[in-house]
């Protein structure tokens, strides 16, 4: 008889992370594989495929990802991040988004929040060499004002408290 075992599965889904952070993406590869074999639904595991082949190309990447889970907060999240370092700023925009839309933790929220905001101040002032806002479209000056607000939502949740708790 076949025996699930959640825990086993994350002790996989935690060596696949530090193989990752060693640069052994073989071998983090497998064992995400494995667990996604056992259980196609698990986020981690996905988060961290994402963050294995994060290197590859961005469709592909997205791609591995089913669609009932790409708007799942962690998943966006990751899918973000990696379509930033593409430097597809619109796809990192939706994901980030969709991420910030789903967190239900205030530490997810306020990370999602940040990272949106940063993206749009990136597609905000892809102009080069910006100098002055008057040099800005408004639709980039809505968009940096956006972003603006974002990071100020962020900083007020953490000013004068300890932000050791929201991590």
């Amino acid at each position: 008889a076949y025996s699930y075992a959640p825990d086993e599965d994350r002790a996989k889904t935690n060596r696949a992370w530090a193989h990752n952070i060693k640069k052994e993406n073989a071998e983090a590869l497998k064992l995400v594989e494995e667990v996604l074999k056992r259980n196609p639904a698990d986020t981690l595991a996905y988060v961290n495929l994402i963050y294995i082949t994060e290197q590859d190309d961005l469709r592909a990447t997205i791609a591995k990802i089913p669609s009932r889970l790409a708007d799942a907060p962690d998943i966006a999240s990751a899918l973000g991040n990696t379509a930033r370092l593409h430097e597809d700023l619109p796809t990192a925009e939706k994901y980030l988004k969709s991420a910030l839309d789903n967190a239900a933790s205030l530490s997810s929220i306020l990370e999602a929040k940040y990272s949106l905001a940063e993206v749009r101040v990136q597609r905000a002032l892809k102009v080069k060499d910006v100098l002055t806002l008057k040099q800005l479209d408004k639709k980039s000056l809505v968009k940096l004002r956006g972003a603006v607000k974002l990071m100020q939502e962020c900083w007020e949740e953490v000013r004068d408290k300890d932000i050791r708790k929201y991590r």
